[in-house]
């Protein structure tokens, strides 16, 4: 809190409050704060807003001055907008080829349930579940060799298109992991994403 005047003698009180987006428009208090308690703050004062039983989403939020004189208008400040966001992405539906087999068509993918960072995907390159300091892998399931691939990000969603040749992959069963994901805000994936898929991509 800040920009206020301490010395006002006609100052009581401040209130801290908020509002959810969307919600139905009315303010909530946060906490309520006696003039004497700004006596030692003169330039700004540090309050904590306990978030724990709020949803993630966004909020509005506002600091307003009460008067002794209530006849007075109170003193209200600009409104703020707050984001919440402490959930980690989780997966959304199931990650493709759904029925386990990658037909003529059919792509590679995961999507999830918010935007992600996609310039923090990196492709694999270790062996097996050994993705060293990357965090996604196109692998042959049975012998753990890294498949070259080509990865393409935009919002929620990963591509994955294997950059090798079909006749290399054709009736091999296919795994890919995926770990180490973070949405916008920082929040990551709780455990590693690994799905596998039979290749019949002449069929």
């Amino acid at each position: 809190l800040n920009e206020y005047v301490n010395t006002d003698p006609d100052w009581e009180l401040m209130r801290l409050q908020y509002r959810p987006i969307p919600g139905d428009g009315a303010w909530i208090n946060i906490l309520e704060l006696p003039v004497a308690e700004f006596a030692n703050d003169p330039v700004f004062k540090v309050v904590q807003w306990d978030m724990t039983d709020l949803r993630d989403g966004d909020y509005e939020l506002r600091a307003i001055t009460q008067c002794y004189d209530v006849s007075l208008n109170p003193g209200i400040s600009e409104v703020i907008l707050v984001t919440k966001s402490t959930l980690p992405p989780i997966v959304l539906g199931e990650p493709q080829p759904a029925d386990g087999i990658l037909s003529p068509g059919d792509e590679i993918s995961i999507t999830f349930n918010k935007d992600i960072r996609c310039n923090e995907i990196f492709q694999a390159d270790g062996i097996g579940t050994n993705i060293n300091n990357n965090n996604l892998g196109l692998y042959d399931a049975t012998n753990g060799q890294l498949i070259d691939a080509i990865i393409t990000c935009r919002d929620n969603k990963i591509n994955i298109v294997p950059n090798i040749q079909d006749v290399y992959i054709e009736n091999r069963t296919l795994r890919v992991q995926v770990e180490d994901i973070k949405d916008l805000n920082g929040n990551e994936l709780a455990e590693p994403v690994i799905w596998e898929f039979y290749v019949t991509k002449s069929n």
